[in-house]
This record gives C-alpha cells, structure tokens and sequence, in this order.
C-alpha cells in the first residue's frame, strides 16, 4: 500500500531547512489550515513561496507551537541537514537555544 501526505519544505528564521508532513484532516473540510499556517509562519513576507525563498519568521520551538495550536497531526524532519541550509552548517555559526 502507497501513501500520500501533503507536505512542505521551508527555512526556519534560522535558516534552517525543515519538512513538514501534514495528515489529510489539515486540509479536509471548509478551511485550508496547511495555507493558514503558512499564513501565520510568512506574516508580513510577500512572494515566500518564489525563488529566493526567504527565511519564515518562526523559529522551531515557535513552529512548533503555531502548529500545535491548530490542533491536527502533522511530522516534521530536518530537511538536508548536511547542506548550506541544513541544521549541522547553520548550526556551525549560530547559536540556538530551545
């Protein structure tokens, strides 16, 4: 059996790259709250969805929460961790407390 989930990819204020797989309830029903959270997450950013992506204005722990706050299940990874934009490289030069 193939299963299918919605997804996304985007930077953390950090600029760390994440994955997030939302479960089919986040976008079932009357409202699109995979859009609503994204919405949340570029407050006040426009084009964040065209090249140069720029970076959300969430942190994790704050991603965290704004998706918990909607209230369905969802996974996240931490997307090429080993790349420029990935957790081991921006963590070289930054420092985050969580």
């Amino acid at each position: 059996m193939l299963g299918l989930f919605a997804g996304v990819e985007f930077s953390l204020k950090e600029g760390i790259h994440i994955l997030i797989v939302f479960d089919d309830k986040w976008y079932q029903g009357d409202t699109d709250n995979i859009s609503k959270f994204l919405d949340k997450a570029f407050y006040g950013i426009s084009n964040y969805d065209k090249p140069d992506y720029p970076n959300s204005k969430l942190d994790l722990k704050e991603t965290v929460e704004a998706l918990d706050e909607i209230g369905f299940d969802y996974f996240i990874a931490l997307a090429h961790i080993d790349d420029r934009n990935g957790l081991f490289t921006v963590l070289q030069t930054k420092r985050c407390i969580y």
